[in-house]
């Protein structure tokens, strides 16, 4: 609930002209560092540090802050998405969530992703990916999805484009305009570009270029600057190269500025290693290149923002700098302006500071993780340090940066089609109940109770890490038959994959090893949603490559969607993962099937597997005499070579003319990568710098494997202890940073060789040395082979004393203390016996019977299964089959996970999904039958997991002899428990089921499908229910109280009338009655089809007769006798519904969206003990569902409109949109009014206080209270409904050839219908401003059969005062009881409750009555709403845009809900 400040709306609106001042962009002149304070300060006793308080922002961001346009924008990933948070200035910076980009289907560890802002500072432009994308060149190179999202509503276009994931991608420019790269990475020899008009969200066709094009930029007029090797070139529409300069290294970091010119880095060629690493800042224009100044590579950087660059970091300016150029004095290197400038985003870092994904406790492991912020107010030069927890506070369209990318759209069809699909297709072909896939690639199959793999702790892993690299694994884990209940024979892991040894002797250093399972998988084993000791799916690298990936091989620039990875566990391993039969010619043939659990499902077996591959790849590049400095194999520095290969392949010496060697993506000098990157995980001073592994697509893989192995990243250990994944290894030397010669930080910085240490004659690289005048062909460079394939295999040293200065391993489990395996984790156990649940009670579990739990100690001995379990996977689509065929696949399949947890040991969980396309799509439901009948009463037992179970709103389907019943939970706990949902008639076999829509459905949550247990009971079953109707009479009366200052024809119906008839026809002006004016139909009607002169146009005439005719029919009066009229001005102007008859029942009278504004239905059943007249304890329950009513754009409008086009060759305007909680809460729909005219209503935020029992158990009551706003309220808020209506009757009004009456339509009915002035709307249309409606219902129904009303205060407008149901001032109210009409105290009735008041619903909100602000009924009546919607205020109110999270019940509105359903 809000503070009331609704009574300030004549004051705060006369003053709202002053409020339309823009702050441009301040100087921010050399300053001292500047002070910082923390956002908190000031706000005793919160730890919220989200916005700069309110008492601190005249001094820290000056006195007119209100009215700046500044946003402040920044980015952040973790496992729910790659987060874009912004901030305005005038709400104080204060961050939210704008966009949260993901997609389904990919369990991600972490998002990660590039952002650009285009000149304007109105949109942005992301690339974002899954982490382990980073792992894979051609996903690197190609494979990120695309977006641009508007930075003032959050809405988000996504692009059928995958694009490269290098740190210059996307690039923006001074314009609208972006570009978007897709790199060749090993497999390609050219480059395309795809430029994006960022307005429109269109792409050009794509322009191929041969080589290799870095750090590309829109140069304006269908250009495109970049760097093709040392060449700072344009390249136009065609793919032609332009040479500007040749740079003595590769430009990078490449900005266009305002004057026309290009500035850029470039790094300084060194003749010596022990050179400084310094980096040029240098300008091309006119021309010529000029020097703007020069600083430490490492600490150099740009930023841009419009056409105005900024040198950041230490660079030091040279001379006085272009007026587009500025210098930012203690910007650091990376830091981001906001759009108008006023402040800088210096750095943002994980709030817990580690550099992995957060797994504190299950709840959380797909959390959104916080952040830190360090921001400069760059005008009064202060700092403000925030902390930002992502997804906490939402943009009202970041729901749309969840719709699926169109990159991964496949042909979708319906059950029938894929149905008729499988009846042709392989005996291979999967099923919409399948649960383990038979159509499956890789062998060891996902969501398969009897292929669970055990999380490991990172103790675990660094043992047998220790033990497999010494040879004496099977110490301790040679593992007996039937290990862990698995049904496998007995193995020893380096039995199955012996301990291989290096060329030349000696072993791979620990962390080398470690330091690839952190990178590869986060040291897993099992699924991220396993914690240590719980069991669950294997971790699978892109298992579902064949169901969810485009497969359209004939455009060779989209990664092969249809090739499923099959990499497997801690050490993703990949070859020989296939089924047998389906290997293609990929990763080898199929190993033994026990052979491959054993790599899928034990941590230790899958090690000494991935021990093998790395070895095998230094004994290849060491036997091609490969060697890095002196060949040591126990330092750390000289795997650099294997690293390489492991990673991206080694290509061998065929025949000694063709090249061969290491691939050319992770070569240091591939411009890929950012020159002024320093080493992974640690700043130019050596410190750790957690914050790297957020953005790890900016590093070479070796890179990334030496950082971890330098700067363990923390891991779970157990629910809510994090540890160090293992020890670090070390480097000798002095004390200093990173910058002293000699020091230990400064050989642990070196572990990332010389950029251009690998590039040479040797590997057709040029070495970034030649000067301008030198021969070589322009362009090609460094790699200058057209193939690329300049893979290198010479020696390599770039430090001289490695024996002392390289990296040493820490060996953390020594023989023999430590040869046994390190304890499992023992979180969560489940439950194993049938305790808390009644003796009768039958259990169906989620397993067939005889399923063995993996977890130990688990016999499951006192209970049987009595049921069956499946999983229906809803509608298919067409995918690719593992030999590339067309099959059917089942998209939702990918969002089924299972843990080795709860009831007997094992559970499934899907997650929330919204009741729209996409969650329609990923929807799963899964259903409970028992295998016996039931005659009569039967309580229904749900057993709930201690750990993933979250949704809020899980809402389960009783099949009862009554029909379908809906009883919602909330299955938040943390214990193993039996909750009732309540007691049912049943007359056949009892089913249950639960689907993952909820109202809340983002992807987030976890839906928990444990067992459910069905329990007869005696005694007699008692059901009701009520439905209480708000209609919108066509009889209704508008005449409101509005003063004619107010300059609108809503004030009366005679306004309205007069306005509809001048525009119609012709007559007094609405707004003027001693005026005339002149309508459509006024004019004549054109002779000819082609609309000249004076005349109106054939159909636009024709419909606008139609119109006149029902205006004239309806009259400006209400029906003086009450009779429902068959047309009125509330049916012209599409406003009402058909009076119900009270002969129907309400399932007849009420059954479409067309025929309430809002209905609100509640059902109630419990079981009688006749021989006390009591109800059974534990036997009441009820359900709520609340929908609001379809609104519609007049007909005149649409059809006039659509006329017009005709007519005048004027295309109608584009006004489809998407209404979020369209009709009911958490369903969203695309409304398309010209396809049918419906402006789906918006549900606001319901509530449900479930059944509770009276004094003496004979009654029990319930509490429920929703409602929302008409349809053209969330209309109005799609600020492009707005603007393209806006451009159209500008379009009209300027068009030769139509006249006053058609050019005066267009204005007034955008005026009327679309205008949006802001974000509250305050001088825009009124009708989108439209207050909420609402229903508060408050019953008690007893065993004896009555029903009364049971709210704790009266209204004192309503008659009775203590009715059951409490409704807004509009529309009519209709109550049934048991689908009967009924008054207001549940008594039979043939008639309305009370009939709708639009003059207080409608009433200017200065004194009561009016629909605005909280409502309350012992003070207001039926004035205010239960979710206390301002009017549209300037700065302060609410706009057609609001969304509440919260409400309260009108007769008690001092207890505010967040959740929809309360027991």
């Amino acid at each position: 609930m809000k503070p009331r400040r609704w009574k300030a709306w004549l004051a705060v609106t006369t003053a709202s002209g002053a409020l339309s001042g823009l702050l441009g962009g301040a100087a921010w002149s050399a300053a001292p560092e500047p002070a910082r304070t923390t956002a908190a300060e000031g706000s005793e006793g919160t730890a919220d540090r989200s916005e700069v308080p309110p008492q601190e922002r005249e001094e820290l961001l000056g006195e007119n802050y209100r009215q700046s346009s500044d946003v402040a924008w920044t980015t952040t990933g973790d496992a729910q998405g790659f987060h874009l948070l912004t901030a305005t200035e005038k709400s104080g910076y204060s961050w939210k969530t704008l966009a949260s980009l993901a997609e389904p289907g990919f369990d991600a560890d972490q998002w990660i992703g590039n952002v650009c802002v285009t000149g304007s500072g109105k949109r942005a432009v992301v690339v974002y990916a899954p982490r382990t994308f980073t792992n894979e060149p051609r996903l690197l190179a190609r494979g990120g999805f695309t977006a641009v999202v508007d930075l003032t509503s959050g809405v988000v276009t996504k692009l059928k484009v995958n694009a490269s994931l290098s740190y210059y991608n996307p690039g923006c420019g001074t314009g609208e305009e972006a570009v978007l790269t897709q790199s060749p990475g090993e497999d390609k020899h050219r480059t395309r570009l795809v430029r994006v008009n960022t307005e429109t969200g269109k792409t050009s066709p794509p322009v191929t270029v041969d080589g290799q094009i870095t750090s590309s930029a829109p140069a304006g007029n269908g250009t495109v600057v970049g760097a093709a090797g040392r060449d700072l070139v344009e390249i136009d529409e065609h793919g032609a190269k332009k040479r500007l300069v040749t740079a003595r290294t590769v430009p990078y970091r490449i900005a266009k500025d305002r004057q026309g010119g290009y500035v850029y880095l470039e790094r300084v060629q060194r003749d010596s290693l022990k050179q400084q690493e310094t980096a040029l800042v240098q300008r091309w224009a006119d021309e010529k290149v000029s020097r703007l100044g020069k600083g430490p590579l490492a600490d150099t950087g740009l930023t841009r923002r419009g056409g105005q660059v900024y040198l950041t970091g230490s660079v030091k300016p040279e001379g006085e700098l272009p007026a587009s150029v500025m210098h930012l004095p203690h910007a650091r290197k990376d830091a981001v302006l906001s759009t108008r400038g006023e402040v800088v985003v210096q750095r943002t870092v994980w709030a817990d500071g580690k550099g992995s994904p957060k797994y504190l406790h299950p709840e959380t492991a797909t959390a959104a993780r916080s952040v830190n912020l360090d921001v400069t107010v760059r005008d009064s030069g202060k700092g403000v340090d925030f902390t930002v927890l992502p997804m906490k506070e939402r943009s009202q369209g970041w729901e749309s940066s969840r719709v699926r990318s169109p990159a991964l759209e496949s042909g979708k069809t319906d059950r029938k089609t894929v149905e008729g699909a499988q009846r042709t297709a392989s005996a291979t072909a999967g099923s919409s109940t399948e649960i383990v896939e038979s159509e499956r690639t890789c062998s060891v199959p996902r969501s398969d109770p009897r292929n669970q793999a055990m999380q490991p702790k990172p103790r675990q892993v660094e043992w047998a890490v220790n033990k497999a690299i010494t040879g004496k694994l099977n110490i301790g884990a040679s593992r007996a038959a039937n290990w862990k209940n698995l049904g496998m024979p007995a193995y020893a892991p380096q039995t199955l994959f012996s301990n291989p040894q290096l060329v030349d002797g000696g072993r791979v250093p620990a962390q080398v090893m470690l330091g690839v399972t952190a990178q590869e998988s986060n040291m897993w084993q099992a699924a991220r949603s396993a914690v240590p000791g719980v069991t669950g799916n294997p971790l699978i690298g892109n298992y579902y490559g064949i169901d969810y990936y485009d497969g359209n091989t004939a455009n060779d620039w989209n990664v092969d969607w249809s090739e499923a990875d099959c990499g497997y566990g801690v050490t993703q391993v990949t070859d020989h993962m296939r089924l047998s039969g389906r290997e293609h010619g990929k990763g080898g043939s199929a190993w033994d099937y026990q052979m491959q659990r054993a790599v899928a499902l034990d941590y230790a077996a899958n090690i000494a597997a991935g021990l093998q591959i790395l070895v095998s790849k230094w004994n290849e590049t060491r036997r091609a005499q490969m060697v890095v400095h002196d060949g040591d194999p126990s330092k750390l520095e000289n795997w650099f070579f294997a690293l390489w290969a492991y990673n991206s392949g080694f290509y061998p010496n065929v025949n000694g003319n063709e090249p061969w060697g290491v691939g050319w993506t992770n070569n240091p000098a591939n411009p890929e990568w950012d020159a002024g990157r320093t080493p992974f995980m640690e700043d130019r001073l050596g410190n750790e710098d957690a914050s790297a592994a957020a953005r790890p697509q900016h590093w070479p893989y070796p890179e990334k494997v030496l950082g971890f192995a330098a700067h363990p990243p923390a891991y779970l250990e157990s629910p809510g202890t994090m540890v160090a994944a293992f020890r670090a290894a070390w480097w000798n030397g002095k004390t200093g940073d990173a910058t002293i010669d000699g020091s230990a930080l400064q050989n642990r910085a070196k572990v990332k060789p010389p950029e251009d240490l690998f590039c040479g004659p040797y590997n057709a690289c040029e070495p970034s040395k030649i000067s301008d005048g030198a021969e070589n062909e322009v362009g090609q460079g460094p790699c200058t082979r057209s193939d690329y394939h300049c893979w290198w295999h010479q020696s390599v040293s770039w430090k001289t004393d490695c024996s002392y200065s390289c990296g040493n391993e820490f060996f953390r489990f020594t023989s023999p203390d430590y040869d046994a395996e390190q304890a499992d984790g023992t979180a969560y156990p489940p439950k194993c016996s049938r305790s808390g649940l009644p003796s009768g009670a039958k259990i169906i579990d989620d397993v067939p019977q005889g399923t063995p739990s993996v977890r130990p100690g688990c016999g499951n001995t006192d209970w049987t299964n009595a049921g069956t379990f499946s999983i229906d996977f809803g509608d298919g689509e067409y995918g690719s089959a593992h030999d590339g065929t067309q099959t059917p696949v089942w998209p939702s399949k990918v969002d089924l996970h299972q843990l080795g947890a709860g009831f007997g040991g094992h559970f499934y969980f899907g997650h929330t999904r919204s009741d729209d396309d996409k969650g329609q799509r990923l929807k799963m439901t899964a259903s409970w039958t028992l295998n016996e009948a039931v005659n009569g009463p039967a309580r229904i037992w749900v057993h709930l997991p201690d750990h993933g179970a979250q949704a809020k709103y899980a809402k389960y389907q009783v099949q009862t002899s009554k029909g379908v019943k809906s009883r919602t939970l909330d299955q938040n706990g943390s214990s193993n428990r039996w909750v009732s949902i309540g007691a049912f008639m049943f007359n056949g076999k009892p089913k249950v089921s639960l689907s993952t829509i909820t109202p809340d459905g983002t992807g987030e949550k976890d839906v928990a499908y444990d067992a459910v247990a069905v329990e007869p009971i005696s005694g007699r079953y008692v059901e009701r229910s009520l439905t209480a109707a708000a209609i919108f009479d066509p009889n209704q009366n508008l005449d409101s109280n509005m003063l004619e200052l107010m300059y609108t024809p809503l004030r009366t119906m005679r306004t309205l009338y007069d306005w509809g008839i001048g525009l119609s026809y012709k007559g007094r002006l609405w707004s003027n009655t001693e005026a005339d004016t002149m309508g459509i139909t006024g004019a004549a009607r054109c002779p000819t089809a082609t609309a000249v002169g004076e005349c109106s146009g054939q159909r636009t005439y024709d419909a606008a007769k139609r119109w006149y005719d029902d205006i004239v029919a309806g009259g400006h009066t209400p029906r003086s006798d009450g009779s429902a009229p068959a047309m009125s001005i509330p049916v012209w102007m599409a406003m009402s519904n058909k009076r119900p008859d009270p002969a129907q029942p309400a399932s007849v009278a009420l059954q479409d969206e067309n025929s309430y504004k809002i209905k609100s239905e509640v059902d109630v059943s419990f079981i009688v003990d006749d021989s006390t007249g009591k109800i059974i304890q534990g036997s009441q329950s009820s359900g709520h569902r609340v929908r609001v009513g379809n609104a519609h754009l007049p007909h005149f409008v649409t059809e006039i409109m659509e006329a017009i086009e005709d007519d005048y060759g004027i295309p109608k305007p584009k006004i489809d949109y998407m209404t979020y909680d369209a009709l009911e809460y958490g369903r969203d729909e695309l409304a398309q009014p010209f396809a049918d005219g419906d402006t789906p209503g918006q549900a606001y935020f319901p509530h449900m206080r479930g059944a509770h029992f009276n004094a003496d158990n004979t009654c029990v009551n319930i509490r429920a209270v929703g409602g929302g706003v008409h349809g053209y309220r969330p209309m109005v808020a799609n600020r492009h409904v707005n603007d393209n209506v806006k451009a159209w009757a500008d379009r009209v009004r300027n068009h030769l050839e139509t006249n006053i009456g058609v050019r005066t339509f267009a204005d007034e009915v955008y005026a009327l219908f679309f205008k949006n002035s802001g974000d509250t709307n305050t001088f825009g249309t009124l009708i989108g401003n439209a207050p909420p409606i609402w229903q508060d219902i408050a019953a008690e129904f007893c065993a004896d059969g009555s029903v009364r009303p049971s709210h704790v205060e009266e209204n004192i407008e309503a008659t009775p005062r203590n009715g059951i149901v409490f409704q807004s001032h509009m529309p009519d109210l209709y109550l049934y009881v048991d689908d009967r009409m009924t008054d207001n105290l549940g008594r039979p009735s043939s008639g309305r409750i009370h009939g709708g008041n639009w003059k207080s619903f409608g009433a200017l909100p200065i004194l009561d009555p009016n629909a605005y602000g909280d409502c309350h009924v012992r003070d207001r009546g039926s004035s205010g709403n239960p979710w206390g919607i301002d009017p549209p205020v300037p700065l302060i109110g609410d706009g057609p845009g609001e969304r509440p999270n919260s409400v309260f019940h009108c007769d008690a509105p001092g207890i505010v809900y967040k959740e929809h359903f309360t027991p």
